[in-house]
């Protein structure tokens, strides 16, 4: 296989043929959120930024950044359609979990067996055994699939690894008869593989929607009104989102067309014609509009809706329930149904009930009969940051009092409405976040993001108007009190909170601390389960993630989700609980942490997760002293506030534990331990570790001093600096593990 260029040396021979690029991974990936400790895999082959195909560029600082710093290995990433001046044909070989393999050449070979053959042009063979077909741009071919199987096509919106990127194990792609220099010709593709991946033609129908809709039923010009509302909504529906509206359309006039309100060939005809005025009938295609329609009516068909009763005494509507309405559409099928041989009503026909013109009885319980739609239909759960803060749920993090509870909290929403990976996650955009802390004054929250603005530079504009603050000493969050043996919800409260939340367009609201916004018995379930169902129905109602930080019971050892101060019932309510705790002594030992600085280091881990996968791995967090320099005199900077800013923070790596000792240290231990007699057995009274602590010149008599030069005794074993080794114990005479340097290591001089 001939040579390939680095990536960086082939990002910029794409960038003087003037195609914009970016970097994508050469192999799945496991990508740690820092912000949830949640462990997910990115394929080979997808973006390595954040934009992914948004952000492909020609700027020469950038690609030397990505393909030279950042991402030395990564393939190329090609924007098709427009900026390329080409779209691809994807010929694939995909390989099946059950063993199958589906293979797009022999599907690409049928239709070509129909058509005739393709015109020769630009060919890439794939890093999986496929070949990418690259022909002249042409408008209105975009991303499609389902030519045919294991066969794509990739235009406008999409994406294709440039020739020359090279996998992690090897595989590459390459130009098929072309020497790399400049790029090949692009051939016209033929008009029958035009014809394949561009949006059907498609002529407007004469009958376009005009709002001239004719209802039945008792309430005509109501029912007119409803519909016509709906239709002119979709008739106006711009991209995205027009499929999923018209099945939505279809759906709620297949509940009038349930109680003999409405014509369904009407109805149908006039929600073609509406998604004719919107467009999506000339993206979709008919036959899949149509499809929509029918499954849209169907479903509605099975759940009848509500009609208003025009009044006879007022041109005001009355409302009368479904019952009726349905039972006039009954009672005109049982007219049209046939007897039975004894000149009786069939089974079917004694089943539906006579209900009287009287108004029906309220029903309390309503059974909602299941209706299915297509899972790609289903709208997704709105993860806003990681894998925590979803809107419309409640979550909580459990931590002790200066466990960095509040100022986890303070960073989160920081890099929430920037935007910015401050501790190594982003929002997808910029979120709007309501901090509100109940127990500190607005001034002490003033200083507690000033210092997380100071250490992570963040200028005014780039929080905007996206961040909002409160303090409880100044207003009251209270959601619910206690009078007597009864709980009250406090309605004006809550009110106040949700018109807030949708007034100032708030995504996500962080309340801090929960005990603050009730006044019921903390250790009663049934009453905090009120509380905590009061911030759930807040959520669902206003549209918002709702973040509440908890204290937890006095002498936690590990915290977990069960160690919520009060009842349990918050835990429960809650979609996702964290929990924080501070390093431990044995954790401070393995990661080869100074025992006095490990209270500023701390885990964050998920309690529960019922919406996002669990992960046993921890988010680990320290804390950074940032001065404000708000003191007085000379000595302002010294004498001013100091804040701890919570700051990531890994877990370091052998490597990085070894590190621990200078050359001339490391040089040193490797003399001692090869002319002693020192053993890997930590209860030996000739233990390796001694060694270790006497070249660090550590008294090893100290606890903390012996636990440290474990640790980095562990560390060069495992990074091959150092090696056990069986020999005979020049005392005992007896076979034994010596710790001795590693003969293939060079020196670290």
């Amino acid at each position: 296989m001939n040579e390939q260029p680095a990536a960086l040396d082939l990002a910029l021979h794409y960038q003087s043929l003037g195609i914009p690029i970016f970097p994508c991974r050469p192999a799945d990936e496991d990508s740690f959120d820092p912000s949830t400790g949640e462990i997910t895999t990115r394929p080979e082959k997808s973006p390595l930024t954040h934009d992914g195909l948004k952000g492909a560029t020609k700027n020469d600082h950038i690609i030397r950044t990505w393909f030279g710093e950042r991402y030395p290995n990564a393939l190329i990433g090609v924007p098709t359609g427009e900026k390329l001046g080409a779209w691809v044909l994807d010929v694939d070989v995909k390989h099946l979990p059950d063993g199958t393999i589906v293979n797009g050449f022999e599907t690409l070979r049928a239709l070509e067996e129909i058509h005739g053959e393709l015109p020769v042009t630009a060919m890439v063979s794939t890093a999986n055994g496929g070949r990418h077909y690259f022909w002249k741009h042409v408008e209105g071919v975009r991303n499609r699939g389902g030519l045919g199987a294991a066969l794509d096509c990739r235009g406008d919106g999409g994406y294709v690894i440039g020739p020359g990127s090279v996998m992690a194990d090897g595989r590459s792609y390459e130009w098929v008869d072309h020497d790399g220099e400049g790029l090949p010709e692009f051939a016209n593709a033929p008009e029958w593989l035009l014809s394949l991946v561009l949006p059907k033609p498609f002529e407007k129908s004469s009958a376009e929607w005009s709002g001239r809709l004719v209802a039945a039923g008792d309430n005509p010009a109501w029912v007119a009104a409803a519909v016509n509302d709906e239709l002119e909504m979709l008739a106006r529906k711009q991209a995205p989102g027009r499929g999923e509206l018209v099945n939505r359309t279809a759906f709620k006039l297949g509940q009038f067309i349930a109680g003999g309100a409405l014509d369904r060939g009407q109805a149908e005809a006039d929600l073609y014609s509406a998604a004719v005025a919107n467009g999506v009938l000339a993206k979709d295609g008919e036959k899949e509009i149509r499809a929509k329609i029918r499954r849209g009516i169907e479903a509605g068909l099975r759940l009848p809706r509500q009609v208003p009763e025009r009044s006879a005494d007022s041109n005001l509507p009355n409302p009368v329930g479904v019952a009726r309405l349905v039972a006039n559409h009954a009672a005109k099928q049982r007219a049209e149904e046939p007897l039975s041989e004894n000149g009786a009503q069939t089974l079917d026909s004694i089943h539906k009930t006579e209900i009287s013109d009287a108004t029906p009885e309220k029903r309390i319980l309503v059974a909602s009969p299941f209706v299915y739609r297509d899972p790609s239909l289903i709208p997704r759960r709105e993860f806003l940051y990681g894998r925590h803060y979803v809107r419309k749920y409640l979550t909580a993090t459990f931590g002790a009092g200066g466990g960095g509870k509040s100022a986890l909290a303070v960073s989160e929403a920081l890099s929430m409405c920037t935007g910015r990976p401050l501790l190594g996650g982003a929002p997808q955009a910029p979120l709007r976040v309501w901090y509100i802390n109940a127990e500190d004054d607005p001034v002490e929250i003033e200083r507690r993001f000033a210092g997380a603005i100071k250490h992570y530079n963040i200028r005014p504009d780039q929080i905007g108007e996206r961040l909002f603050t409160d303090s409880g000493r100044q207003q009251s969050f209270v959601v619910m009190t206690e009078d007597g043996k009864k709980t009250r919800v406090c309605v004006p409260t809550v009110d106040a909170f949700k018109e807030e939340v949708r007034r100032n367009r708030i995504d996500v609201a962080i309340v801090d601390p929960f005990v603050s916004t009730h006044e019921v018995e903390e250790n009663d379930n049934s009453k905090i389960q009120r509380v905590a169902t009061q911030w759930v129905l807040i959520a669902e109602q206003a549209g918002c993630a709702i973040e509440l930080i908890h204290h937890v019971t006095k002498n936690n050892m590990e915290i977990t989700a069960d160690s919520g101060r009060g009842a349990g019932a918050l835990k429960d309510k809650c979609r996702s609980v964290r929990t924080i705790n501070q390093m431990t002594d044995a954790e401070a030992t393995e990661a080869a942490v100074p025992q006095h600085d490990r209270m500023g280091y701390f885990r964050v881990d998920f309690g529960k997760a019922n919406l996002a996968k669990r992960t046993g791995k921890s988010d680990w967090r320290r804390f950074q002293s940032v001065k404000l320099g708000n003191g007085k005199g000379n000595l302002a900077f010294i004498n001013g506030d100091e804040i701890g800013v919570v700051v990531p923070w890994d877990w370091p790596s052998s490597e990085k534990i070894a590190e621990g000792l200078s050359p001339e240290q490391l040089r040193s231990l490797k003399v001692t331990l090869d002319s002693g007699s020192y053993k890997a057995a930590p209860n030996s009274r000739e233990w390796a570790g001694l060694a270790v602590a006497y070249v660090m010149g550590a008294d090893a008599s100290d606890k903390a001093n012996r636990k440290q030069a474990g640790a980095i005794l562990k560390a060069l074993l495992k990074e091959g600096v150092l090696e056990q080794v069986n020999e005979k114990d020049p005392v005992t005479r007896m076979s034994a593990t010596f710790v001795r340097s590693a003969a293939d290591v060079a020196d670290a001089a």
